[in-house]
């Protein structure tokens, strides 16, 4: 029986796609299977954060070298928000202990997948939020090409697929905490201000150095407000840009990215993390 033809891709677009992933695709692959030192990872070719490790072993390597930097030492780290585990793999790899909080189930089985493929034992994975009080949220997911996820109130709570936040303070407690908690890092999609909220009691005790995310200078006061009446004075801006002018940034990254702690009240712009210490870094 001779074969029927059912479809064909157009020519000229199908040997373009094929000589596109047989010459440049798969052989850029197998020079990234074997990076040195650097983890492994699973990752989306689709997001932007996944492209980004693919090509340089972390997201935002320069700003986690950075924020490790700046804390002299060692102990039990949170990172709050933890998408699929770019900083907290980074992070296991400097300090004691990491307590991992993500809420999203599809970003955790990832973040345990990248844990599995590295052997890392030092990281303890929360699946759940934190908040100023215990309730259960809705995921929002607005932008496709990247894996973060917001958390907004749910208007049945009765429906499936919410997720559990907690009281950070209450949370905490039953992780049975041994030492100190030396860092903070939180990153989640503007409820910053309601983390720390929840954390009074750990901040206040730990006295732990915080970095909270935040891009206009009204969400940065937000929090940083907070942490004024916890008792902390000291606050900066750490960035890959040095320059106010976008063009000079641009140039100056081109031959090799550093990273740069400014005072936060000198800043016009917020494009990496804030912090806040509990004494004067610079």
């Amino acid at each position: 029986m001779a074969s029927v033809k059912l479809t064909q891709e157009k020519p000229l677009r199908a040997f373009w796609q094929n000589q596109y992933r047989n010459l440049l695709l798969k052989p850029a692959f197998k020079l990234l299977r074997n990076r040195g030192d650097l983890p492994s990872f699973w990752t989306m070719p689709h997001d932007t954060i996944c492209r980004e490790i693919l090509t340089h072993g972390f997201y935002e390597r320069e700003l986690l070298t950075g924020m490790v930097s700046l804390v002299k030492e060692n102990g039990t780290v949170l990172d709050i928000g933890a998408n699929i585990g770019n900083h907290t793999v980074f992070f296991s790899q400097h300090f004691e202990r990491v307590l991992s909080f993500e809420p999203v189930p599809s970003n955790c089985l990832i973040l345990r997948a990248n844990l599995h493929l590295n052997s890392i034992k030092n990281v303890t994975l929360v699946e759940k939020g934190l908040g100023r009080k215990a309730t259960k949220l809705s995921i929002y997911h607005d932008d496709p090409q990247n894996t973060n996820n917001g958390l907004i109130e749910a208007s049945d709570p009765t429906v499936s697929g919410l997720i559990d936040v907690a009281r950070g303070d209450e949370e905490l407690q039953q992780h049975g905490i041994d030492g100190k908690i030396v860092m903070m890092k939180i990153d989640v999609e503007g409820a910053e201000p309601d983390v720390i909220l929840g954390l009074e009691q750990t901040i206040k005790q730990h006295r732990p150095l915080i970095y909270w995310e935040a891009f206009t200078e009204e969400t940065v006061n937000q929090s940083k407000t907070i942490l004024q009446e916890y008792g902390y004075e000291h606050f900066y801006h750490l960035s890959t840009n040095k320059h106010r002018k976008r063009v000079l940034n641009k140039l100056q990254n081109a031959f090799g990215k550093a990273v740069y702690l400014k005072p936060l009240d000198e800043c016009e712009s917020f494009d990496g993390m804030n912090v806040a210490s509990p004494r004067p870094l610079i």
